[in-house]
């Protein structure tokens, strides 16, 4: 069975990045992704998709970057795609769990939650680009 792919040219506002969002959420219903698959992906690409609009851009409405997803028979695969400044969250450090939370660092609890959440994160730079891909299985 063939599926439609999903493409989100997003620019950087909060409302922008919500519709988006919004419109990932009727693809995954639409191709039949499993709930507790689309809950998964969901919550992944929101934070990445915020990590993004804070950290990369700096809230710049004028940037843009892209979300592309994928549906095959058992699995979505996604790409989130922009041009800020080189970050591979691949080799992020993980947070330190067994520290009590009043004396953790901030940050690094999103990208743990992204690599617990979904099945493969890779990462690669290309033409000046970060490119991220998830994949999530059921």
């Amino acid at each position: 069975m063939s599926f439609p792919e999903f493409q989100c040219c997003i620019c950087a506002e909060p409302h922008a990045v919500s519709q988006c969002m919004d419109a990932f959420n009727q693809w995954m219903e639409g191709a039949g992704v499993p709930d507790t698959v689309a809950l998964a992906l969901g919550l992944a690409v929101d934070e990445l998709l915020a990590n993004i609009l804070s950290h990369a851009y700096g809230r710049d409405g004028e940037r843009q970057f892209r979300v592309s997803a994928w549906r095959d028979d058992c699995a979505v695969e996604l790409v989130l795609d922009d041009d800020g400044p080189y970050f591979d969250p691949t080799q992020a450090p993980q947070p330190n769990l067994c520290v009590p939370l009043e004396q953790r660092h901030a940050g690094g609890l999103g990208l743990w939650l992204v690599r617990h959440t979904v099945d493969h994160v890779s990462y690669r730079r290309f033409d000046n680009r970060n490119e991220l891909t998830l994949r999530k299985a059921w």
